[in-house]
């Protein structure tokens, strides 16, 4: 699930008027239940916060969470973290 985030934040956001967004990178990285190979999963998430940095752009933070189809609980929870330039 992991390696598809930076396929579905760029779908869910996306910076308007960014010429640049850099994925700085992953912390807090959480496997809580295996994903079976043909299951659907499910990516949502929310923004933590976000503060400026030189250059004008700004590093905002997400709690991700990965969903598998009829799962009990998460597959995977992690914060990600974007820079995003004008």
């Amino acid at each position: 699930p992991r390696a598809r985030a930076p396929v579905h934040m760029k779908v869910r956001f996306v910076g308007e008027g960014c010429t640049r967004v850099i994925n700085y990178g992953i912390d807090k990285l959480r496997f809580r239940e295996p994903v079976p190979s043909d299951s659907r999963i499910r990516l949502s998430g929310t923004l933590l916060g976000a503060r400026g940095v030189p250059g004008g752009g700004a590093r905002a933070s997400f709690d991700l969470v990965w969903e598998g189809e009829d799962a009990r609980r998460p597959a995977c929870r992690a914060q990600a973290v974007y820079v995003y330039f004008p």
